[in-house]
């Protein structure tokens, strides 16, 4: 069976268009970058490794963001969202986090010092035994966030371990758990 010059042209432009499609997906990988900066949650490095001292960044969006290692002393973060952000070892000596939401953030050994979490939403959230100087907590729902038992027993006798979150509804003795102490 022999083919017309018609089915072979249709047939060759088949081919080429397949071969086309294989070379430009071949391509695609190169396209993308494979840093470990691409990888990071939020699309990229964000405000990592940052000096921020006493930047007003309330009010913001930073959901998902990356302030690893920055620099963040006295930041104004009140009323952000700061859903599963990732503070990793930032400084954050008296940053005000006045009614932010910090639920699912990683705050794994940033430093506390006098950090203002008056109002804040905790929910979730990973804390570590870092939270021992932190500043002000009336009002705070630290509800679900791990922090050490021995830590939560030092919040709990604090007198600023008190109130009601005026966003969750939830004290901030029982976010703590204080019966159990």
């Amino acid at each position: 069976m022999s083919m017309s010059s018609e089915q072979r042209t249709g047939l060759g432009a088949a081919v080429a268009s397949w071969t086309l499609a294989a070379v430009l997906m071949a391509g695609v990988p190169l396209l993308v970058d494979p840093s470990p900066v691409a990888a990071i949650s939020g699309g990229g490095l964000d405000y990592a490794g940052l000096n921020l001292t006493g930047q007003d960044l309330s009010n913001g969006k930073y959901k998902s963001k990356d302030f690893s290692g920055s620099i963040a002393k006295e930041v104004n973060f009140s009323g952000s969202d700061l859903r599963g952000v990732r503070f990793f070892k930032a400084d954050l000596k008296k940053a005000n986090f006045t009614g932010a939401n910090l639920g699912t953030a990683s705050l794994e050994e940033a430093d506390l010092e006098g950090t203002i979490m008056t109002n804040a939403v905790a929910t979730g959230s990973y804390f570590g035994n870092n939270m021992n100087n932190v500043g002000d907590i009336s009002g705070a729902d630290f509800t679900d966030a791990l922090i050490r038992k021995d830590v939560a027993k030092i919040l709990c006798a604090r007198p600023d371990a008190k109130g009601t979150n005026p966003t969750t509804g939830t004290d901030t003795r029982d976010s703590l758990l204080c019966d159990m102490f």
